[in-house]
């Protein structure tokens, strides 16, 4: 177990280094590692400029994010027992997107700046929590019955999403992009608000952790070993939806992430949240700092929307657990 969370760190400090050193710009390794180290020092400098400005907010926030979305994946999963569940199949992301889309337009894009985090919150949870009665009325295939309920409200919000978006004066474009999922323009504010949104759900969730793995037997057994079931699922509802909220509202819609990073997690450490969620942090922030790298650099000096870059390796992963659970 040592030499796999060494494992995991390692990776996660080297996509994170790599992430410093890639993208269009012309600039040697060297020049890189001469602004990293002498922060002060050299203002005006192009390298120091692209450093500090640049290229460390942007990986700081891709791993938070990154972090983010597959925390919210585990902790989800936990809450309806069911291994298809995700932020973009459950669709708090779609819901969180919406809801920012929503404020864009009645405010005309004038937004305050601590709105668009609040709307996201409330409109991931609204989803989810309809999702979450929804399935909670269905004693047939739930776990499908979850996936095709999840993915049609989603498809739903995504097509009032798009309504919306061209009704926007200052052009769809921006938006769209954003919506794709982008880490661009990252500033430090956005990895400050991520970042605190990920200690909030670590924390509630490691909290319950005991609660989590009992309810994984059936909310029957989790009530015979003395766990408040219907507490427990709240607090983990507010816990997964906090922290995917806050990634929407400075990242967009980045699909699938939250769906296969806690599943490679699991493999690796096994399924107590104890051990499970600082795992999945580490493995989704690795993942999309190396994802972000991908959409520097695969059109350069054009950027991919990072969202597509995970949506076409996490589709495929949706299909193999499908057929792997037939």
């Amino acid at each position: 177990m040592t030499r796999r969370a060494g494992a995991m760190a390692a990776g996660l400090l080297g996509a994170f280094v790599l992430s410093l050193f890639v993208g269009p710009a012309r600039i040697g390794p060297g020049s890189i590692l001469e602004a990293l180290f002498h922060p002060g020092g050299l203002d005006g400098a192009p390298a120091h400029a692209l450093l500090w400005d640049l290229r460390l907010p942007r990986a700081a926030l891709a791993a938070l994010v990154g972090a983010a979305l597959a925390v919210g994946g585990t902790l989800l999963q936990a809450y309806f027992q069911n291994p298809m569940a995700g932020p973009y199949v459950v669709g708090v992301s779609s819901g969180a997107g919406l809801a920012v889309v929503v404020l864009t337009v009645v405010s005309g894009g004038a937004i305050p700046r601590l709105a668009v985090p609040a709307a996201a919150l409330a409109g991931g949870i609204a989803l989810v929590a309809f999702v979450a009665l929804l399935s909670g009325r269905t004693r047939v295939r739930r776990t499908e019955t979850l996936l095709l309920l999840g993915l049609a409200l989603a498809a739903v919000c995504s097509a009032v999403t798009s309504v919306l978006v061209l009704t926007l004066p200052q052009g769809p474009e921006g938006v769209l992009f954003w919506l794709m999922g982008s880490l661009a323009g990252a500033v430090w504010g956005d990895a400050l608000l991520v970042g605190a949104a990920l200690a909030v759900g670590i924390a509630i969730g490691s909290w319950n952790a005991h609660g989590l793995d009992a309810i994984l037997w059936g909310d029957e057994t989790a009530q015979s070993v003395g766990v408040d079931v219907r507490r427990t699922r709240r607090a983990i509802l507010v816990a997964a939806t906090i922290p995917v909220a806050a990634s929407v509202a400075v990242a967009g819609v980045i699909g699938f992430l939250g769906l296969m990073v806690p599943h490679i997690a699991r493999g690796l450490v096994g399924s107590g949240h104890r051990r499970l969620l600082p795992a999945a942090a580490t493995l989704g922030a690795t993942w999309l700092l190396a994802a972000d790298a991908g959409a520097r650099m695969l059109l350069a000096p054009a950027e991919l929307p990072v969202g597509a870059i995970t949506s076409a390796v996490g589709a495929p992963f949706l299909v193999w657990i499908c057929l792997r659970r037939r």
